[in-house]
């Protein structure tokens, strides 16, 4: 330390900041200007870029349960994601970093139906519970998992949490968000959207088979060819209840309301 007081103290002073500023620099680094976006909405664009070239994407979710579904990112607990004040990461960083799992984890849970034209989502509304503080320069990881879902939300949940040296995992806050499904301005319902992705123990395979028979087109047709007024052409795919697990929401972060 006496050599570095030393060095600082001869050093030109702009040099001497330098030295000061690098690491704060390399700790701050995410939350400069455009990496939000970056982070968050450039893979967005690079899979729609992907999907309109024709690129195949293999479906890893056929004969599965979608409550098992569970997608991660991992962060630290850099200076820009902490409270100045607090010393531990700032509330919002909690809804920065858990945008950053919303988009490519609702493609992972639902990934056929990204692929169909004007197909997209709307984050609705979120609902937090903290139960303890993550210190800075920390590394933790959000975990996404699907909560449950109505006729016209998908209710997702993502976990913080960090794991000790000795393994001990420690939940730190969750996030309950609702995201419906759209294409153009119409809302999909999230059971035609799990069936179309071959989701299902009993019935996911056959179904699965049945859309690769279809064309995008035909796809689209049938997420919405369903009630009163339907074509009713019968593609033979079995689609399972409207509405899912919505028993366990008064588990769920925030005071839960169902809308239709």
């Amino acid at each position: 330390m006496a050599c570095q007081g030393l060095l600082l103290g001869f050093a030109p002073p702009q040099l001497a900041c330098s030295f000061l500023f690098l690491p704060f620099s390399w700790s701050s680094a995410l939350g400069f200007p455009l990496m939000w976006h970056l982070n968050t909405v450039f893979p967005w664009f690079v899979y729609g870029i992907q999907v309109a070239l024709g690129k195949k994407f293999k479906n890893h979710r056929v004969g599965l349960d979608p409550f098992e579904y569970r997608e991660s990112r991992h962060f630290r607990a850099t200076l820009d994601k902490c409270d100045a004040f607090g010393f531990h990461v700032s509330n919002s960083s909690y809804s920065a970093c858990a945008d950053q799992l919303r988009g490519p984890g609702t493609v992972q849970l639902v990934g056929p139906f990204f692929e169909l034209p004007g197909a997209t989502f709307a984050l609705g509304s979120t609902a937090s519970k903290f139960m303890k503080q993550i210190d800075p320069m920390v590394k933790f990881t959000t975990t996404q998992e699907l909560a449950g879902y109505d006729r016209k939300w998908l209710y997702t949940i993502q976990r913080f949490t960090t794991k000790s040296s000795s393994g001990v995992v420690t939940e730190h806050c969750t996030l309950l968000s609702h995201i419906v499904l759209k294409i153009g301005r119409r809302t999909v319902s999230p059971a035609r959207a799990l069936a179309l992705a071959g989701y299902g123990t009993e019935h996911g395979k056959s179904n699965w088979e049945i859309v690769k028979k279809m064309s995008k087109k035909e796809q689209r047709e049938w997420l919405f060819d369903f009630g009163e007024g339907s074509s009713g052409k019968d593609w033979g795919i079995i689609v399972g209840p409207t509405e899912m697990r919505l028993e366990t929401a008064s588990e769920w972060p925030g005071s839960f309301v169902k809308t239709n």
